[in-house]
């Protein structure tokens, strides 16, 4: 009885053995998901071999969005420079930047935290067991053909068990999905303010009917060097007014960076399937400038330098060996490279600092869905991952963390009408580190942890309504901490406890068209969510440190809604689109009610948020006005006027032309201008970021 409680009501532990997991007994868990699926293969075969076949490969296809799926526009993705860049029109969510080419940028949705958001490339994770902070400015949307967000599991039954532990995730698909790349050659250019400069090249290639190879290289130039404007004033008990207002040149935050990415793509005939075969490598040194303070004049700036390198290499396997049931195989091995180090040469305050940190990963996955009936579909997955990570640091406890998410689950669909979803997750992480050093509390007590995550997931399109969908789920999250939270040497915390979130959503999708060539699409959810032992990261003197604390209990009701039109006016007449949306957030800290942060809203989080956007294209031209809005923040739950943050509206246009240069050769050229009212706002407080900027971009591919 109390095993099956232990899967209903939310749990911290689900003990299975005493002592440590170890590693035999994990791997041992993989195996009742691999029984289920080739068991299932064999012994419920009844429907025809045709509707079988279809189903399997229907199975493996992403359903139309529901409420809670964004998806980027091509022409969005074609203009953004970054992926992080792109997001910002989504709902629900907050980039956070630190300015420039070279800044930090990462997603946090729906308050949870960017930790929260798990990043997929082709359906296999970004992994950083370092700090777990993705930064999608290093990813440029040239390498990819979509982007999707998804706040819900998505509606996909060939995902991943990694995919369900995270509680939203980003999707990023460079795979063409046909089984082969596109041919061709297509390069772009990109060159504006701060001296940036982002030559791109992609080539596609098919090497047989069955096979396809894609090249791709991106290279970014920045100084990083724009003007920003400083203001701040005081008032003392006397009513005196002292301060200062002036204009400064925000510097150190220069980048260089390289990425390349090899791609083979093929179809596998005789399984009904397709393979992929990814290697990236990413290489950059930048400059981290670190928050903007008051300097007596000719003290030396921030000399805090950083140089990371990347790699991975990938596979995806995606096939249907007997009828009605379809598998997906992933694998990954990744290396990761940083170092931090400052120069008192030409910062004499700063603390000498040459640290190195090097982590390594696997991982594997195999995902399998059958089909019993039209209706009905089993789906299961299991992951298995191993990281490590090791430092030059004095007192570094080289961390290593065996990771095992198992998931089950069962979709029920009635026609058009119904979908239903329940899955059932099941998470094992289990840390080792030197015995030279205690790594204190949490990793000598707690070195293993459990979890049980389960969700369901419900979509109504009742036959009488049209494009109406109506949308639920119901769902559990479990976030461990990372490594540099729990065991860097000075600034981690090991006493931080991991995360649960219960997270809750009703929405609803509607689209009409109530005049010809016109087309409404409106997605509106209401959603709460309930956190226990948040854990939040504040910078401290530069973008390298941070302090780690958890903050207890939060709670999150939020509203979002969207509304999309699109106009077609007919043969030689433009197409007007419009877009507008709207997001509200009480993301409030009730740890304690004898503390002054209580009730307070978290850091960084705006109660009122929204986009907006009008856009016309004809004849080859095409213009867009965006804005963004954004209400006040303040950087800690101590919501006093000294930790505020201002509200800001930003505005930025991008124009393009398209232009025929030959037969099957294509040029588009494009001016991107942000915020082009310069407006003085801050996302992290002491981070400025840049006024108006202006970039020109040539695309041209044939």
């Amino acid at each position: 009885m109390k095993q099956v409680l232990s899967s209903i009501i939310p749990v911290e532990y689900l003990p299975l053995a005493h002592g440590r997991f170890r590693l035999r007994r994990a791997i041992t868990l993989l195996f009742p998901v691999l029984f289920l699926l080739f068991q299932g293969g064999t012994a419920f075969c009844q429907e025809s071999p045709d509707t079988l076949r279809e189903a399997a490969v229907l199975s493996r296809k992403i359903l139309p969005s529901l409420s809670y799926g964004q998806v980027a526009s091509p022409a969005l993705l074609r203009t953004s420079p970054s992926v992080a860049d792109a997001l910002r029109s989504f709902t629900s969510l907050q980039v956070k930047d630190y300015g420039g080419a070279g800044g930090l940028k990462t997603v946090n949705v729906r308050s949870l935290g960017s930790e929260y958001t798990g990043v997929f490339i082709d359906g296999v994770a970004v992994d950083n067991s370092q700090n777990m902070q993705i930064d999608l400015g290093r990813f440029s949307p040239f390498d990819f053909s979509s982007l999707a967000l998804y706040t819900a599991p998505r509606p996909y039954t060939l995902q991943s068990a990694r995919e369900y532990a995270s509680a939203s995730s980003v999707h990023l698909v460079a795979s063409p999905g046909n089984g082969v790349s596109d041919e061709g050659l297509r390069a772009r250019v990109r060159m504006g303010s701060m001296f940036t400069f982002q030559p791109s090249i992609r080539w596609g290639k098919a090497l047989s009917p069955l096979v396809g190879s894609t090249l791709s290289a991106t290279v970014l130039s920045s100084n990083g060097k724009y003007p920003f404007r400083q203001r701040k004033y005081r008032t003392d008990p006397l009513g005196h007014v002292a301060g200062y207002d002036t204009v400064m040149t925000r510097r150190s935050a220069d980048i260089v960076s390289a990425n390349l990415t090899a791609r083979l793509d093929g179809k596998i005939p005789r399984l009904d399937g397709q393979w992929s075969v990814m290697a990236y490598g990413y290489g950059s040194d930048r400059g981290l400038p670190g928050p903007v303070v008051r300097r007596a004049e000719g003290v030396p700036k921030a000399s805090d330098r950083q140089e990371d390198c990347s790699a991975f290499l990938q596979g995806t396997a995606m096939l249907s060996p007997l009828e009605g049931l379809s598998l997906a195989l992933r694998f990954k091995g990744n290396f990761d490279y940083l170092r931090y180090h400052t120069d008192p040469v030409k910062d004499p305050q700063a603390m000498a600092a040459d640290n190195r940190y090097r982590q390594a990963g696997g991982y594997a996955s195999l995902s399998g869905a059958y089909v019993l009936s039209r209706s009905l579909t089993i789906t299961g997955a299991s992951d298995i991952q191993y990281n490590v990570m090791r430092s030059n640091m004095r007192g570094f406890v080289n961390p290593g963390r065996l990771s095992l998410w198992e998931a089950v689950g069962i979709n029920y669909t009635y026609g058009d009408v119904l979908d239903l979803s329940g899955n059932m997750l099941y998470c094992m992480f289990s840390d080792t580190f030197a015995p030279t050093r205690d790594p204190g509390a949490f990793s000598k007590n707690n070195a293993v942890r459990h979890s049980v995550a389960p969700s369901l997931v419900l979509s109504y399109r009742p036959s009488f309504a049209g494009g109406l969908s109506l949308d639920a789920f119901a769902r559990r999250s479990y976030r461990m901490p990372s490594f540099n939270d729990l065991y860097y040497t000075f600034i981690g915390n090991s006493s931080l406890k991991p995360e649960r979130a219960w997270m809750y959503d009703v929405g609803f999708s509607y689209s009409v068209s109530p005049v010809r060539g016109t087309r409404v699409d409106i997605k509106s959810s209401l959603y709460h969510n309930r956190v226990s032992d948040k854990i939040v990261a504040l910078p401290t003197a530069n973008l390298f440190r941070w302090t780690m604390y958890n903050i207890g209990k939060v709670s999150v009701v939020g509203w979002d809604i969207r509304v999309s039109v699109t106009r077609d006016l007919g043969e030689g007449r433009p197409t007007l689109t419009g877009d507008v949306s709207y997001t509200f957030q009480r993301a409030r800290d009730f740890t304690d009610p004898g503390r002054n942060t209580y009730g307070g809203q978290i850091p960084y989080i705006p109660v009122h948020s929204g986009n907006a956007s009008v856009g016309a294209a004809w004849r080859g031209w095409g213009a867009t006005l965006r804005a963004m809005a954004s209400s006040q923040r303040f950087s800690t739950s101590v919501n006093l006027e000294e930790y505020r943050l201002s509200p800001y509206i930003l505005l930025d246009a991008v124009i393009t032309k398209g232009i025929e240069v030959g037969r099957g050769r294509t040029l588009e050229l494009s001016l991107c201008l942000d915020n082009l009212t310069s407006s003085t706002y801050q996302i992290v407080p002491n981070y400025p970021m840049p006024p108006l900027t202006a970039m020109l971009q040539a695309d041209f591919s044939f």
